[in-house]
């Protein structure tokens, strides 16, 4: 349920509204391939929000992304830093269409909610020290990414497995 997505964890899973296009799920910070199960359950939606939990991001050039064959990534800058012993916390914001920023807020009138924030939350190893401004390339692997239905909650991404 996005809603619980939202609200556990910490820090916890941040939601990015996304548009689907054919075999793309088009974010404000990446573009996501869709497989023929994910796309039909999207179905003829037009606005999707795609959640990401910051333990699943990995720096590009860690040893855990190396792993991650199947992967979503994007290359962002740096707003703000967090530090929290072994790991940092990278905030990565992103731009909201006005059109899109406009329907989100309806859902969060209709859930009585502040669901969504214009960025994303990296949780990365400390061993690279990051400052604002600086860039950064994420990967996430694909089947971390999850997809939800705004008006539901519904999570369209947990029968693809």
């Amino acid at each position: 349920d996005m809603l619980l997505a939202a609200y556990l964890g910490s820090p916890p899973m941040k939601l990015v509204p996304a548009r689907p296009s054919g075999t793309q799920l088009i974010m404000p910070l990446a573009t996501m391939l869709l497989d023929d199960d994910l796309r039909d359950r999207i179905g003829g939606r037009d606005l999707v929000v795609v959640g990401i939990r910051p333990e699943d991001c990995h720096e590009s050039s860690s040893p855990a992304a190396a792993s991650i064959t199947d992967e979503v990534e994007f290359t962002t800058r740096v707003d703000d830093v967090e530090w929290r012993g072994s790991t940092q916390l990278a905030y990565l914001g992103f731009e909201i269409d006005p059109e899109v920023e406009d329907r989100l807020v309806e859902v969060e009138d209709l859930l009585d909610f502040d669901l969504f924030q214009s960025f994303v939350v990296a949780e990365l190893t400390a061993d690279n020290p990051l400052r604002p401004g600086m860039s950064i390339r994420v990967v996430v692997p694909r089947e971390k990414v999850h997809v939800f239905d705004p008006e539901t909650g519904e999570n369209l991404s947990l029968l693809s497995a």
